[in-house]
């Protein structure tokens, strides 16, 4: 019985790694991740349960630093949802090449995800910078923060 139970528990966990060729960027999700998008200008995944969907989108703004990336996370946020800016838990992120500022909002919007994550995130290796945007039900937190954390650049 323990020898099934821990096979069937490591498969419930099982990771696939998408790679996004177009801008050299990549990250982990649980195994039931569908591409739903794959072009130049987005790439998108969704759980199979549909509790979770990851976006990433080229971004390109050379008038925002380090300095004023909590502001600009928080002004692209609320080009994707509609939230209470007073109820916002945010950080600044190092994922090696990539560096930048991400937020997590309970958003107000009748048919979205109940909460938003979205990160801007500078290449300091190329000119390639992102937004991420990961919606996810309640309960479900955990899992977009290590999606974030697993995004890693390439070439």
């Amino acid at each position: 019985m323990m020898l099934l139970w821990l096979g069937l528990s490591s498969r419930s966990h099982a990771q696939t790694a998408f790679e996004w060729d177009f801008h050299g960027i990549g990250f982990e999700v649980a195994s039931d991740f569908n591409v739903q998008a794959n072009n130049e200008s987005e790439f998108t995944a969704v759980s199979s349960d549909g509790i979770i969907a990851v976006t990433l989108l080229p971004w390109a703004d050379a008038t925002v630093s380090m300095e004023h990336l909590a502001e600009a996370t928080i002004s692209t946020a609320e080009q994707l949802a509609t939230f209470d800016r007073a109820e916002i838990d945010g950080d600044a992120i190092d994922l090696g090449d990539l560096e930048g500022y991400f937020i997590v909002a309970a958003t107000d919007d009748y048919q979205s995800y109940d909460f938003l994550l979205v990160a801007l995130l500078l290449d300091v290796e190329s000119s390639t910078n992102l937004v991420v945007a990961i919606g996810f039900m309640d309960g479900n937190e955990d899992e977009a923060i290590d999606i974030l954390g697993s995004i890693y650049a390439y070439d």
